[in-house]
């Protein structure tokens, strides 16, 4: 019986000298490094200006046919500047008396219509050059057949979500665009809406409705009620919008 239970005891531990032995000499497991997640391949254009979908467009100049440019702008700003491919400019100066006079250039989007509810009609844009050089075009109202006249040096600018505001004749926003219409100024002053649409009467189009106020060429409100179409229009005196003062 002791040399029995003595021989079981022996080989157990034999075993277990065994296991251990090839424990140790096992090559350790390594496991592969799982791979980091990939991120969403980054698209720039969601960075840079957006372009439109169209991008050809017709120059005006002293020429009589306009100059056709299949493609002309090269993006959007944000604050709805056009960005023009530096062929344009290159192909309008010898169309220019003078370097002074590129903002009375403009240019007709093709196919490309205007998002503001009340001057319809085609996207119009006077010239000028930005930062660097750059060709660029700031869009107007489209007015009695082409871009909006200056009235006392400034001109309705049309944003990108079509609100309306104005720009000098440098094309600089010297009043934001955040009405739905305005005037043209008279005497310093201006009547501008919020809320008004177009309505088609023949071959013209009034507008109607919405919440009036007078503002100055700093874009302040004049102190006062707001005011109904006919009495913002009574407040400035008689307008005659076709008899502005130059493009």
């Amino acid at each position: 019986m002791p040399l029995r239970f003595f021989a079981m005891k022996s080989f157990r531990i034999l075993v277990c000298l065994l296991f251990f032995a090839g424990c140790a000499s096992a090559p350790p497991v390594i496991e592969s490094p799982r791979p980091e997640p990939t991120a969403a391949p980054f698209e720039a254009k969601s960075q840079q200006p957006e372009a439109p979908a169209v991008a050809g467009c017709r120059v005006f100049t002293s020429v009589e046919e306009p100059l056709e440019f299949d493609q002309c702008v090269e993006s959007v700003t944000s604050d709805g500047t056009l960005v023009l491919k530096p062929a344009i400019l290159k192909a309008v100066k010898p169309h220019l008396s003078r370097a002074s006079r590129l903002k009375h250039l403009w240019l007709m989007l093709t196919k490309e219509k205007s998002s503001n509810p009340v001057f319809r009609g085609p996207v119009v844009a006077y010239m000028g050059q930005g930062p660097s050089g750059v060709s660029i075009a700031r869009q107007v109202a489209y007015f009695d057949n082409g871009p909006d006249f200056f009235s006392e040096g400034l001109a309705r600018s049309i944003s990108k979500n079509g609100k309306v505001g104005f720009i000098n004749d440098r094309l600089v926003t010297v009043i934001r665009e955040e009405f739905d219409f305005a005037t043209p100024f008279k005497n310093g002053k201006s009547a501008a809406c919020t809320g008004c649409v177009s309505e088609s009467v023949g071959e013209h189009s009034v507008v109607k409705d919405g919440q009036w106020r007078l503002i100055d060429k700093r874009g302040k409100l004049l102190k006062g009620p707001a005011l109904t179409q006919a009495e913002a229009y009574d407040a400035l005196g008689s307008m005659d919008e076709s008899k502005p003062a130059s493009r």
